[in-house]
């Protein structure tokens, strides 16, 4: 697969994208909390726990909203050496780990037609460039991001080494993972569409069900008090006067005029209909050895969406994910993603010529 013209048009308009996001961003105080603001959030609880301080408290409107056992793992990781530090070092390390994944799942599929920048590089630069949701991804430093990618990392490694989707160890991890976010839990899912009796595949969920539960069920018995400041916390995302509803099928229904239970009956519906038509062809997908890649990114994509409070952290992954093998599987993507590369680009230029034109950012022609 070979660097074509259309490859460094897509290349060079998503890095211009990429380049431009941020300093807009911190111009138009876009990212009014700075960078790597959930780091931030990670360490000042870590310390609170430390100092005797609470650490659920809420600081300039953010609370931690994470189980106690984190929490007190991130206080004996920051008691010895930075907190964010050891983060970003895994957040490096777990990016390494996918990229070497996904290259030897190419590699294996494509053969001799691989190329690191027409199979990988161009359709992650066209996931981040989308309505900058990778750009903005990064910028949050939320680990619910590495999560993602480090799940998916093992669900690939275990379809090449094992032509299957999901192992034991996939449920296990999967339940540690859900214990930080419970929607985590929708992947067990993907046991659904391996070769094996219904009684192994419900024996594998129950495995990452039972983790879950079991950390959670730990919380409540080993710290009562921090645990009630987090379910407080998490029930403080959806509240009176507070509504933090991400932006999924839920968002739109919400925003388009439903009260919380018509809306969530909305995103249910159109979730449901998603997985039905994905299962249909994923079933059809996994006949065929070179369509095993996208089928489980196809699948991901599709239990990714069907969480009602979706954030960027969480789609941006996804959208990667199906990126990579949709280019690979299909001679049709590139066209797209150069669609998709243009009409990102046009807002971005927008941007500049306001900027060059001296007019400040917010301003209304009509009212001054």
């Amino acid at each position: 697969m070979k660097t074509d013209t259309a490859d460094k048009t897509i290349i060079a308009l998503s890095l211009f994208i990429m380049a431009c996001i941020p300093f807009f961003a911190i111009y138009n105080n876009w990212w009014n909390l700075g960078l790597f603001w959930d780091l931030d959030i990670y360490q000042r609880a870590a310390r609170d726990g430390l100092n005797g301080l609470d650490p659920y408290r809420e600081v300039d409107g953010m609370a931690f909203v994470y189980h106690p056992l984190f929490l007190h793992l991130f206080s004996a990781i920051d008691s010895l050496i930075s907190l964010q530090g050891v983060l970003a070092l895994g957040y490096i390390l777990t990016l390494g780990w996918f990229f070497l994944e996904i290259r030897k799942f190419l590699i294996n599929t494509l053969a001799a037609e691989y190329s690191a920048v027409s199979s990988l590089s161009m359709p992650v630069m066209v996931s981040m460039a989308i309505s900058s949701l990778g750009v903005t991804t990064i910028a949050t430093g939320n680990m619910t991001t590495y999560f993602h990618i480090a799940l998916f990392a093992f669900l690939l490694r275990t379809l090449r080494q094992k032509d299957r989707f999901t192992t034991v160890g996939t449920m296990v991890l999967i339940g540690i993972f859900t214990a930080v976010k419970p929607y985590f839990l929708a992947y067990i899912l993907l046991a659904l569409l391996d070769k094996d009796s219904p009684r192994d595949k419900a024996l594998r969920m129950a495995v990452a069900t039972l983790v879950f539960v079991g950390i959670w069920a730990s919380g409540l018995w080993m710290y009562p008090e921090e645990m009630q400041r987090f379910l407080h916390n998490i029930a403080g995302l959806q509240s009176s006067t507070r509504v933090d509803i991400g932006i999924g099928f839920y968002r739109i229904a919400y925003e388009l005029g439903l009260s919380k239970l018509p809306a969530l009956a909305v995103h249910l519906a159109v979730s449901a209909a998603l997985l039905l038509w994905v299962w249909r062809g994923v079933k059809n997908m996994r006949q065929a050895p070179e369509a095993q890649g996208f089928a489980l990114a196809l699948s991901y994509f599709a239990l990714t969406l069907v969480n009602p409070r979706i954030k960027e952290y969480d789609l941006w992954p996804a959208l990667m994910f199906i990126f990579i093998f949709w280019n690979a599987y299909s001679p049709k993507a590139k066209q797209v993603f150069l669609i998709f590369s243009v009409l990102f680009s046009i807002p971005i230029l927008i941007l500049i010529v306001t900027l060059f034109m001296g007019i400040p950012p917010g301003y209304d022609p009509l009212h001054g």
